[in-house]
């Protein structure tokens, strides 16, 4: 909360997505935001300032559409998909221990995408 205006603060963890070698960063969540279709949230509602800030204002600014905005914005942003495959909810990537391929397990659905990923070879 802020001088009248209300807004919801998105602070990544830079040392976790670093160590995890993701690709992410404030202007990769940003798009990610904005391209979600429930959300209907246009450039001007999505702001990143920092490397490592999102800032989200709510379409509605009036006092009660505010707060019900915000709410729903705080419910739908940690079902936002930022990188890779959205149909696919969990992998596992296990070593046999002998040296040799690796194993890739995948849970979820969309497996064109999974083979298609950079470094995953199939039968």
């Amino acid at each position: 909360y802020k001088g009248g205006a209300c807004y919801l603060s998105v602070a990544l963890d830079m040392d976790a997505i670093e160590s995890l070698q993701l690709d992410v960063n404030a202007d990769s969540v940003r798009r990610a935001i904005l391209n979600a279709p429930k959300l209907k949230l246009k450039e001007k509602h999505v702001l990143s300032n920092r490397y490592d800030k999102v800032k989200v204002n709510p379409i509605n600014t009036s006092r009660e559409g505010m707060f019900y905005n915000i709410q729903q914005l705080k419910s739908a942003l940690p079902k936002i998909t930022v990188s890779g495959i959205p149909t696919v909810t969990r992998a596992v990537i296990s070593d046999k221990g002998n040296g040799g391929p690796y194993n890739l397990v995948v849970e979820g659905t969309d497996l064109a995408a999974v083979m298609a990923t950079t470094g995953v070879d199939g039968p």
